[in-house]
């Protein structure tokens, strides 16, 4: 993903030098019409990054928001049922209410949260004297819920940032290909026809685009791309390595949203791992590839604990 954002930031700087020279381009109307063009696809490729990276601080915010939540609501609310549970000698809930306060302190995110918000509002609801006299006011019930309510929804928000998040990575890869392309096959011995008259403005662009001639065969990516989360829950797992057994350079990790991409592949069968801190290994996928394809695969992981 690193090597995706170096390339739509220097999509941007061709786009920039291009536009300085636009009147020098405008003397002949097709030179002018494929600047603008180049220029066009550039600023739509801008802007669906930028809505890549934006509704992370949302994102972040709800997380921030919630965990203060869950301190100041669902870890005491535990720990009185938890009493509560000890005092009514009801063994399977005091090992459950533990279980879920042991989770819930060391990894506070929105399913879990959810869950035992759950568990611990049936188990007041189903002993409501008890509960009211470990400290179970209308109001503690109350608050409980809301939570809940926003946990669920801000996971149901999260699946809807991730679902748009990946349709948008694929229209930019599709305009990050369109983009090469016309710097490959149009703008390059455009811009040679410019190399007397304007020799600042072709130097200039020679250095940006920084390769070696090529042909005007267009440039084809090869790629295996897809998703990693958690089995039980559904939910993305951030962190994930992904990579490309016994190869070297082939490996990423999957970004908030679940997310990864190899790149860059040659031809040929590998076999694709993934693993993650707290998950069970996964069995490796084979897979072939041909140039130019993009493949999709995806892996949902087990947690550790909930392995028999």
């Amino acid at each position: 993903m690193k090597n995706h954002h170096i390339r739509i930031e220097k999509f941007k700087s061709i786009a920039q030098l291009l536009g300085e020279y636009q009147t020098i381009f405008a003397a002949i109307q097709h030179d002018s019409n494929r600047v603008v063009a180049f220029k066009t696809i550039v600023d739509e490729l801008d802007r669906l990054n930028m809505g890549l990276e934006v509704p992370l601080s949302v994102i972040i915010q709800q997380r921030v928001v919630l965990n203060t939540r869950i301190k100041q609501d669902v870890i005491p609310a535990l720990a009185r049922g938890l009493s509560m549970a000890k005092s009514l000698n009801d063994a399977t809930m005091t090992n459950t209410l533990d279980f879920y306060f042991k989770q819930v302190r060391k990894k506070s995110n929105a399913a879990t949260s959810s869950q035992a918000a759950k568990v611990i509002l049936d188990y007041i609801g189903e002993h409501e004297t008890e509960a009211a006299t470990a400290g179970f006011s209308a109001d503690r019930i109350a608050a409980i819920e809301q939570m809940k309510r926003e946990s669920d929804g801000m996971r149901e928000q999260a699946k809807a940032h991730a679902s748009v998040r990946h349709v948008d990575r694929n229209q930019m890869r599709r305009l990050a290909s369109e983009a090469t392309n016309m710097l490959t096959n149009e703008l390059d011995w455009l811009l040679t026809e410019y190399k007397t008259t304007e020799p600042v403005l072709y130097e200039r662009y020679s250095m940006l685009r920084q390769r070696k001639k090529r042909t005007s065969k267009a440039e084809v990516h090869t790629d295996v791309s897809g998703m990693v989360t958690d089995q039980a829950t559904g939910a993305a797992v951030q962190g994930a390595l992904v990579y490309i057994v016994d190869s070297e350079g082939y490996e990423t990790n999957s970004d908030v949203d679940g997310y990864f991409v190899v790149d860059e592949l040659e031809p040929g069968a590998y076999q694709l791992r993934c693993s993650a801190p707290g998950y069970q290994q996964t069995s490796d996928v084979a897979f072939t590839i041909a140039k130019g394809e993009s493949l999709q695969v995806n892996f949902s992981l087990m947690a550790q604990q909930a392995v028999a």
